[in-house]
């Protein structure tokens, strides 16, 4: 995920002089123009991040970057191959939502300003790892605020018009990028280091790499929009649950649906992504990301293991057979030493569960009373309306429910 943000940070903030080997430079006065606006834009680009503060959240820049991503959009119509405005249109474009005054007032009226760290609100969670104490601090906030209005569905509706659109331009120009083959030079001079000028090279396996990501988040941002769970001013939880029709609800469109394809498209992504590293023979000393050699990001250094790729290879099979099949885990089997570890077979089938969503999720819940209208408890002995939770969890009893329950206590 920090790829991402490397690409979004470093390369817009660095002043660029941008050069396009082989792709989108054909001379003709399609290109000619589409050059000419590529190179406004770059200039543009270059005015609107002069003199931010990365530490601020991008929101807090005070930037505005559409018009720079109307040039480079520009170029694009004019030239659609052009490899430099499909990188950095696609760039600008997350960068326009990032900076959007409209997402901080949103987030304003969403979240409570002292539970979260400015920049850690959990849907920013993909570009910094999260510990357990934000995690704890959700849960908690999100316990305590039932009696305030929590319209979490302004940021759902904010999400669907702006951020869905944009990852879904920056998927498409990814994949115009990776079929055109396409290979940059930045060369971008460092001021702060004597005037040093660095050269970088950008080619498909590069971009490659980001696309997983940009899969993920495309899939992590549907399954945010995909159930409804706006608090109103004065309800309680059991109000919440047995009162409310909405809560826990799937929202309109096959949001899951798309999640689970997302997640089908990074696993092919990120094995593209893989091959095309492990069978790259030319002089790698300047690209992006290499495999054992270069200046920039060497994947075993990356991940400070030696035969990164072959590891990165058999975690994107498990995932492919995890989304492709069901999968069992046994707890006594994975911890033998474990004496309380019950012997039982647990079956997930993480396709059914995009491929047929719960709705509501609350029909789901164990049986429970409310001594208290905001104090759940759950009845003894625990049971569910379905254990297997409509066929997700295959062959599931109430009774193995309840071996887990007493093993996690």
């Amino acid at each position: 995920m920090r790829l991402v943000h490397w690409l979004v940070v470093a390369v817009l903030a660095a002043a660029l002089a941008l050069f396009v080997a082989g792709c989108g430079d054909s001379g003709g006065d399609g290109a000619r123009d589409a050059d000419a606006l590529f190179e406004e834009g770059m200039a543009q680009l270059q005015n609107d991040m002069d003199g931010i503060d990365m530490d601020d959240p991008p929101w807090d820049w005070g930037i505005d970057a559409s018009d720079a991503f109307e040039d480079f959009d520009g170029a694009l119509d004019a030239d659609p191959d052009h490899c430099g405005a499909l990188l950095m249109a696609a760039l600008t474009r997350i960068l326009v939502v990032l900076t959007d005054p409209d997402l901080a007032d949103i987030l304003d009226d969403v979240f409570d300003e002292e539970s979260f760290a400015a920049g850690r609100l959990p849907i920013f969670w993909v570009f910094d790892t999260p510990d357990i104490a934000d995690v704890r601090r959700i849960r908690e906030n999100i316990a305590e605020r039932n009696r305030d209005d929590f319209p979490f569905s302004e940021l759902q509706d904010y999400i669907e018009d702006e951020v869905i659109p944009a990852l879904d331009y920056v998927d498409g120009n990814f994949s115009d990028f990776e079929d055109l083959d396409c290979e940059l030079t930045l060369v971008i001079d460092v001021p702060a280091r004597d005037d040093t000028t660095l050269m970088i090279q950008i080619d498909a396996t590069d971009v490659y790499f980001a696309h997983g990501p940009v899969d993920a988040l495309q899939s992590l941002f549907h399954m945010i929009v995909a159930y409804n769970v706006d608090v109103e001013e004065g309800q309680t939880l059991e109000e919440l649950i047995d009162e409310d029709p909405n809560f826990t609800s799937l929202r309109p469109g096959n949001h899951m649906g798309t999640a689970y394809d997302e997640l089908t498209d990074m696993v092919g992504h990120m094995d593209d992504a893989l091959t095309s590293l492990t069978t790259e023979t030319g002089n790698q000393t300047y690209d992006l990301i290499t495999e054992t050699a270069g200046m920039y990001f060497v994947l075993d250094e990356m991940f400070e293991v030696d035969g990164a790729a072959d590891s990165l290879a058999m975690i994107v099979q498990e995932i492919e057979d995890a989304l492709t099949s069901p999968y069992t885990i046994n707890p006594h089997e994975m911890d033998p030493e474990d004496p309380f570890a019950p012997d039982i077979d647990i079956t997930f089938d993480i396709q059914e569960m995009f491929d047929d969503p719960l709705d509501p999720l609350k029909a789901y819940l164990p049986a429970h009373t409310f001594p208290e209208p905001d104090e759940f408890v759950l009845d003894e002995p625990l049971t569910f309306p379905d254990p297997t939770f409509d066929g997700i969890f295959i062959g599931m009893t109430d009774e193995d429910w309840r071996a887990l329950e007493e093993w996690w206590d």
